[in-house]
């Protein structure tokens, strides 16, 4: 087999990312909140044992000063609950309240959405086939970066 360039990966890649910030343009626009606002609630709602701030800034590549801010807002919003651990004093708990559901469903349906229009000429079997090769393709990324440095780099 011949390799793909690197560069066809990243195409791709950076096609579907423009795909999913044009959804998310969506969930901003129909419910007042900013991209990093939305990261939040969904980071949240797929992630239940990461309930703390520092969990989204460390998974999401996010600043601490945006976290905070969207953290913040989202409090005012009525999207999110906020409560000082009783352990540590440094710590808030985050919690989704049931306003974030709205959003959590229009997501759903959008990415819906999407993946159907991706996928419509796409047969089940290749669908299958590019899955399992997405997995292969994640697990053998989390391994070289795991690996300092790799190649010299």
């Amino acid at each position: 087999m011949t390799p793909v360039p690197i560069t066809d990966f990243l195409s791709v890649m950076e096609q579907l990312i423009k795909l999913h910030n044009r959804l998310f343009d969506r969930l901003a626009q129909q419910f007042s909140l900013s991209h990093t606002e939305i990261q939040l609630i969904l980071f949240l709602s797929s992630h239940p044992g990461r309930r703390i701030a520092q969990d989204i800034v460390r998974l999401r590549l996010l600043s601490k000063a945006s976290v905070s801010r969207a953290v913040e807002s989202l409090r005012k919003k009525g999207y999110l609950d906020c409560q000082t651990s009783e352990t540590d004093r440094r710590s808030v708990q985050l919690t989704l309240s049931p306003k974030a559901q709205d959003v959590l469903q229009e997501n759903r349906r959008l990415q819906q959405e999407m993946l159907s229009a991706l996928l419509q000429d796409v047969p089940a079997e290749d669908y299958q086939t590019m899955m399992s090769v997405i997995e292969r393709m994640n697990r053998n990324a989390a391994r070289l970066l795991a690996v300092k440095p790799f190649n010299g780099v």
